[in-house]
């Protein structure tokens, strides 16, 4: 009996974002990968397709084309290989589409990593109707994929309940949860507030379905000191100038001793998301890997894993930000900040590759009992 390949999509490493993070995490000498990217890249059994120059640092069209088209080429390769088994970590509907209409009886046995459920959300009417759109073919997409027998991943318990409120209950038992990994710990934190208790920090990419500039429009943001630090996609924020806000507009990568420097410089770190906010957030946990307290707004993500991990305190309100900041003693503070580093430690990228390589085993194994 030959043995069975399972086969890693990853398409889009010339993007910035967890995407090379979370597929280095994933690599074995066992399983075989296709990825796209600049320039190839050091991974075993690995089939290397050229990205497209299009990434996310560019302008919405951009963004839209470089994401079909490189899904495109990686899952039209992934059919070509006649492999057995595939993860595909990051599912775009619309190239998953191509395969149901042409390639359906060639697409392998199934793991797919679902990031989120609900569609982003933009103030311009156009990129909000192109969202829509987009997540009617996820849904119709993932839904055959279902029918087709695929497994699914979500990171969070709240996007397990949406993923089955969309494909059926009777799909439960091929749904896994398995948390976002946090970084390695940051020892170098220094688990104190700053002397006034109070400077916040807004850190990563600040996209305008997140909702900063909503939150910083709401009465009583202008009074909080505010640093936001990271690349500014939703430049609508430069209004604010007036307010007590420092801008970094840049990058940080999370082993920089910048960023170290950063977070000790401050108090809290401040995710004051929309609740219509559908992603996740490596930003969250970031935060608990650093041993940084969180205020966050009430998403059930956020609340998932604070009410699990005790790493922070949700708020409705402004003036909740402050009553917090204000009433937050000390030992308090300290006993936080060591629950961040608790939850880290248990819930890391050695965590996620083990629960995953465990689920590769039992598909392999599912796939050999059939044969």
């Amino acid at each position: 009996m030959n043995p069975k390949k399972l086969f890693i999509v990853e398409q889009y490493l010339s993007w910035n974002g967890h995407y090379k993070r979370y597929l280095d995490c994933l690599v074995s000498d066992k399983y075989h990968y296709i990825y796209s990217s600049l320039k190839p890249l050091d991974y075993p059994n690995a089939i290397f397709l050229p990205a497209t120059e299009e990434n996310n640092k560019g302008n919405f069209i951009d963004f839209v084309k470089g994401r079909f088209i490189n899904s495109y080429k990686a899952y039209k390769k992934l059919v070509e290989q006649n492999a057995d088994a595939a993860h595909i970590l990051e599912f775009e509907p619309f190239s998953f589409l191509y395969l149901l209409l042409f390639k359906r009886k060639q697409i392998p046995a199934l793991i797919i990593t679902v990031h989120s459920i609900e569609r982003m959300r933009y103030a311009n009417r156009v990129k909000d109707l192109v969202s829509t759109l987009q997540r009617k073919v996820y849904a119709y997409t993932l839904n055959q994929a279902a029918e087709m027998g695929a497994m699914f991943v979500t990171h969070y318990e709240h996007h397990k309940d949406q993923l089955l409120s969309q494909i059926g209950n009777k799909y439960s038992t091929s749904v896994f949860m398995i948390p976002y990994p946090c970084p390695k710990l940051k020892t170098g934190r220094i688990i104190k507030r700053d002397s006034s208790g109070k400077k916040l920090l807004i850190y990563g990419q600040i996209r305008e379905d997140k909702g900063i500039y909503e939150f910083l429009s709401t009465p009583g943001t202008e009074k909080l000191s505010i640093t936001i630090a990271g690349p500014v996609v939703d430049e609508r924020i430069f209004k604010f100038k007036n307010h007590n806000i420092t801008f970094l507009n840049k990058y940080f990568n999370e082993d920089e001793p910048e960023l170290m420097e950063l977070v000790n410089s401050h108090s809290f770190m401040l995710l004051p998301y929309l609740k219509s906010y559908t992603g996740g957030s490596g930003t969250f946990k970031d935060s608990i890997a650093f041993g940084l307290p969180i205020i966050a707004s009430a998403i059930p993500t956020f609340k998932e894993v604070i009410n699990q991990g005790q790493v922070g305190f949700i708020f409705d309100k402004v003036t909740d930000i402050v009553r917090f900041c204000e009433t937050t003693d000390d030992e308090q503070y300290a006993s936080i900040a060591s629950n961040c580093f608790k939850y880290a430690q248990q819930y890391n990228w050695d965590y996620m590759r083990q629960q995953y390589f465990t689920l590769y085993e039992q598909r392999l194994m599912m796939l050999k009992k059939n044969t």
